[in-house]
């Protein structure tokens, strides 16, 4: 299976009281991720307090910048990460892993299989999902298989 890009893409809502949110997550090219908030007039400062959840639960701050259309960009690498998943995971995934390189590619070592991959792939998706509640979609095409 030949991959032509990773760009993820998550979006998640809730309610709170009187309250409805929702977020979205967009990691174009491991360019970054994407968080927008679209936020009613005076609620700026929602952003501070995610940020610092954020830090709290990795002990680290995010690298992070602003977007020109107002948005803030994380690494989705970093996310990884920071949710257990550093260069040369394997997880006793068997023939695949994160590549020593870079974390947001997944490499099969030679004697990999799809199956393993795909694997490896959900640990990870899941990973980040339960410490950070932030869901990661793959972009590529997947013929035949799915996470």
């Amino acid at each position: 299976m030949a991959l032509s890009s990773m760009t993820g893409f998550a979006r998640s809502h809730g309610v709170c009281g009187s309250y409805a949110w929702a977020w979205e997550l967009k990691s174009v090219n491991a360019k970054g991720l994407d968080v927008r908030l679209r936020l009613p007039p005076g609620w700026d400062a929602v952003e501070t307090p995610a940020r610092a959840r954020a830090a709290e639960v990795t002990g680290v701050d995010p690298a992070a910048w602003p977007a020109e259309d107002g948005s803030v960009k994380v690494s989705a690498a970093w996310l990884i990460e920071r949710a257990g998943f550093g260069k040369g995971y394997t997880g006793g995934h068997r023939g695949v892993a994160v590549s020593g390189k870079h974390t947001l590619a997944l490499t099969n070592r030679g004697t990999g299989t799809t199956v393993a991959l795909l694997a490896l792939a959900r640990e990870i998706r899941d990973g980040v999902r339960k410490v950070f509640d932030v869901d990661l979609h793959p972009e590529p095409v997947f013929v035949g298989c799915a996470l």
